[in-house]
């Protein structure tokens, strides 16, 4: 059962409250461990919550005096002065305790914010919590002279309303947005921890159309900025060579895209060289790893810079949508192809660079069109050669008789030298195709060839140190086997010394005093009583005459 009392601060829950401790602290509740009880800031709705509860579970208002009238647990009563036990009056303190202080903010709190509200900020400091939930703050930049100070608040979507809203919109796409800085709008409910005296939001629903709209708006105010000062065409306007045979290639390490992208150039059987930089394509490290990835390339002199990745969504691609790599992009004298978002999903990044493909296979394709193009204007070149000079041909036909042979000479002259020059056109591609092939395929012999040496010489020396390692501890082993022979040699010949069997057995004996043996006549006194040892037992005697060894010899 669970029965209440209330006054017009508090309202006070005692009884069987444990399986219900959730729900209080939802009403800003905390649990005071004297009294096993919960306290609530008072309200009327709220009186009229714990009142329901109390009766669905066969309790009610306790018959008691009001709250106002007694002692608070703390030892405050309600006006804050101290409460005796012997009923003296304790002289009266101003001020209020902190508990009380920080019952009326929570008070204050329920009261301000009784229903949820919308709030909007960065995600910032984002905590996946197994079975618990999802942890962060939000957070906004601060109207303060301080630059770079942040405002935030701590916010958590307990694991019930995450599963709720990922049922609702998708566990993709509330991952999508649950993302370090990303703009968020949430309905929370305003909390105060008084464990903490911390103000925290609990997180109700998500807006995904305000992510949505935020980030749309952060591109197109940086191409409008792009625009004002005539970037978003600079690297439209560079110049691509005929034959692109360097090609730099920026894209995550071990990506689908970059393998895509290098298995299209082998089908089309490219012979030129590849590039690669490694680079984030996604998180806060991709700007600038993106931007130094240009840089190398360009210092490299590359004929062209390939920037792909295996598409996603607008929130996995908002890094593209950066300052940091728009600017590099623009800046950048080489033409870029970008290959990032698939179909509709357009970067700022895919806007300003020289040319844009869907994926990273289209990108390849378009590298080799551009030989196939050359080609094709190299033969079109060719056939308006022979057009024009079946017009001349036929045009000095008609003319005098007297200049047709020298005519038809000149032209036949005209045609075999356009015919040898696009023999040596064409010879000229196929012996750089065949030189470029060559030198790959004798780099590839020479670094096989100084794999397989280094990996003998390895084998080799691990080899030999394996032989001397085991040759040393053979010896060493023998070593320590003699001495430690010799040590039990020497045990052996020390103990058959100390063993006094058999000189018991030839009928010497040994003598003590208590736990003293006896060496010396002089050792013991006319009277004493000494205990002595033979090979099968040992007596007790008392001395009754010292006699000297010098006395004996006389004697």
């Amino acid at each position: 059962m669970i029965y209440y009392q209330y006054n017009s601060n508090f309202i006070t829950v005692i009884g069987q409250t444990y399986s219900h401790r959730s729900t209080f602290k939802n009403w800003g509740g905390y649990f005071l461990g004297q009294t096993k009880s919960w306290r609530m800031p008072f309200s009327d709705s709220l009186l009229s919550e714990v009142e329901r509860l109390c009766r669905q579970h066969g309790g009610g208002v306790l018959d008691q005096e009001p709250l106002a009238e007694t002692a608070d647990p703390n030892g405050l009563t309600q006006s804050g002065s101290a409460s005796t036990q012997d009923g003296d009056a304790a002289p009266a303190l101003g001020g209020l305790c902190v508990s009380e202080l920080l019952d009326i903010v929570n008070g204050a709190i329920t009261r301000t914010f009784p229903s949820p509200i919308w709030v909007v900020g960065e995600v910032q400091n984002l905590n996946y919590r197994a079975q618990r939930g999802v942890f962060f703050n939000l957070a906004e930049q601060a109207q303060t002279e301080v630059s770079g100070s942040t405002l935030a608040i701590s916010a958590v979507l307990w694991s019930d309303t995450l599963q709720r809203l990922e049922k609702r919109f998708g566990k993709d796409k509330i991952s999508e947005f649950l993302q370090d800085g990303l703009a968020l709008r949430v309905l929370c409910q305003v909390q105060f921890y008084r464990g903490r005296a911390q103000i925290s939001l609990v997180v109700q629903d998500i807006d995904p159309e305000y992510t949505k709209g935020a980030l749309a708006l952060a591109r197109e105010k940086l191409l409008k900025e792009l625009r004002a000062k005539g970037l978003d065409l600079a690297n439209k306007q560079r110049t691509l060579t005929a034959f692109p045979f360097k090609i730099g290639l920026i894209t995550a390490e071990n990506s689908r895209a970059a393998s895509d992208f290098l298995h299209q150039l082998a089908q089309g059987a490219f012979c030129g060289e590849i590039l690669f930089y490694q680079a984030a394509m996604q998180g806060e490290r991709s700007p600038a790893e993106v931007r130094a990835g240009i840089q190398k390339l360009v210092a490299e002199q590359c004929d062209l810079i390939v920037l792909t990745r295996g598409g996603g969504s607008a929130a996995d691609l908002r890094w593209f949508d950066t300052p940091e790599i728009a600017y590099a992009v623009a800046q950048c004298p080489i033409p870029i192809v970008a290959a990032v978002g698939h179909h509709d999903d357009r970067c700022v990044a895919e806007e300003i660079c020289f040319h844009r493909e869907k994926t990273p296979t289209a990108a390849a394709d378009f590298i080799l069109n551009c030989f196939i193009k050359t080609q094709q204007r190299i033969e079109h070149c060719i056939a308006l050669c022979k057009l024009q000079l079946d017009q001349v041909y036929s045009h000095l036909f008609e003319k005098q008789n007297v200049l047709k042979e020298r005519l038809k000479s000149a032209a036949s002259d005209a045609l075999v030298r356009k015919q040898e020059s696009l023999l040596n056109l064409t010879h000229t591609l196929a012996t750089q195709s065949r030189r470029q092939l060559a030198l790959r395929e004798q780099a590839l012999a020479t670094f096989q060839a100084g794999l397989a040496f280094q990996t003998n010489v390895k084998v080799t020396k691990f080899i030999t140190q394996l032989a001397e390692l085991q040759n040393k501890m053979q010896w060493q082993i023998a070593l320590r086997l003699e001495r430690l022979a010799v040590q039990n040699q020497h045990l052996e010949q020390t103990l058959h010394n100390a063993d006094p069997r058999p000189w018991l057995q030839r009928g010497w004996t040994q003598l003590w005093q208590g736990q003293k043996q006896i060496q010396s006549i002089h050792d013991v006194a006319e009277g004493s009583v000494l205990w002595t040892r033979l090979i099968d037992g040992v007596m007790k005697v008392q001395v009754k005459e010292k006699i000297a060894k010098e006395e004996t010899r006389h004697a």
